[in-house]
């Protein structure tokens, strides 16, 4: 038996965003993937400046009887701003390949600390706010039953990641080898800036990801680190942040590089994957492609594709016709994030990738 973290999300500080708790009630379904006999729960206020009182929170399995869900023994706690807190461990028998559901009363109205998701195929908002985010449970550990040892990867990245649409049906699939994940994406995150500009999301978007690595790495190191960043460097200057900011190839070459080499001391598999094409694409109703920014990226692949482990997946979504353009299978109807068919082929291809390197 071995204790592992089974599922975690990137949280991020949604403090424009006001009563998503007006219910006082929210209910998430969580992917279970490994048999076991216990599990425990990580709730987070870390963007928050009040604490977040829970007053019951319950788990069950399928149809069964919900379970309360303590900590420290109480049914009612709080969760402390700018922390994160363990409950107490349940027992609960997992058979493998089940969804949790996970109940919280809060009497919060207004939470900041939200994770996003538009894929269910880890993680099921189910009566959470209709854009999909959600408050609370940011990480799951489970007592589990392994015969071998399990590999942890760390999907890194912006908004493509943290949607779920490739990196969720992936998941699925690398559990079947022995590998965990977790998904570090935040929608908006730039390699080479934090957040800030005109958008009204602005607070979400995060720490540089050159910056937030190093939190990652320290506290969580993963065997391996599936890294995809890059786009927002090149989406966000001249729409919703200053054209000045718009790096030059070998400006993001050197933030690439020094993750590479942050990854390289922690022992940590480095897999960047190329940058997708965003022509056609808009921000605020302004043109986010130019002629420039496409010479910069496809500069920018031609770097990453001299990694030992890197991976082409520009190439594999872009259009036949024009690569600086998603091909519509892939294309959600703004040029730059996946639709749920098109992210569901980009996690085959992905894993036939990652097979075929060896590295799964």
């Amino acid at each position: 038996m071995a204790i592992i973290t089974v599922w975690r999300q990137e949280f991020s500080d949604y403090r424009h965003i006001h009563n998503i708790n007006a219910t006082e009630e929210q209910t998430v379904r969580i992917y279970m993937p490994w048999p076991g006999h216990s599990v425990r729960f990580q709730l987070t206020a870390e963007f928050d400046e009040v604490p977040i009182h829970v007053r019951a929170m319950s788990v069950s399995r399928g149809d069964d009887m919900p379970l309360p869900v303590t900590v420290g023994g109480r049914d009612r706690f709080d969760v402390l701003p700018r922390l994160t807190r363990w409950t107490d461990w349940v027992d609960l028998n997992l058979a493998g390949g089940e969804w949790l559901t996970i109940y919280i009363h809060a009497t919060n109205h207004t939470i900041r600390t939200l994770g996003s998701v538009s894929a269910t195929n880890l993680i099921d908002p189910g009566q959470a706010e209709a854009d999909e985010r959600f408050f609370g449970v940011n990480a799951v550990q489970a007592a589990v039953d392994v015969d071998q040892p399990v590999r942890r990867l760390v999907f890194f990245g912006d908004s493509l990641t943290n949607m779920s649409r490739f990196s969720a049906p992936l998941a699925r699939k690398l559990v079947k080898r022995g590998i965990v994940t977790a998904n570090h994406g935040i929608s908006g995150n730039r390699l080479l800036y934090p957040g800030h500009g005109l958008s009204p999301w602005v607070h979400s978007f995060g720490e540089a990801g050159i910056r937030r690595i190093d939190h990652l790495l320290v506290t969580e190191p993963p065997a391996m680190l599936l890294f995809m960043e890059g786009l927002n460097d090149l989406l966000h200057p001249g729409t919703e942040s200053p054209a000045r900011e718009l790096p030059s190839a070998a400006g993001l070459n050197q933030g690439i590089d020094a993750v590479a080499a942050k990854c390289a001391d922690r022992h940590v598999t480095f897999i960047p994957m190329t940058i997708t094409p965003f022509g056609q694409s808009q921000l605020s109703g302004i043109e986010a492609w130019s002629p420039e920014k496409e010479k910069i990226r496809q500069a920018v692949n031609d770097h990453i594709r001299s990694f030992p482990y890197a991976i082409d997946l520009a190439s594999q979504v872009a259009s036949t016709a024009d690569s600086s353009v998603l091909d519509a299978v892939y294309d959600r109807g703004d040029h730059i994030h996946f639709s749920v068919p098109g992210g569901r082929e980009a996690a085959k291809f992905l894993y036939a990738d990652l097979r075929k390197q060896k590295l799964v």
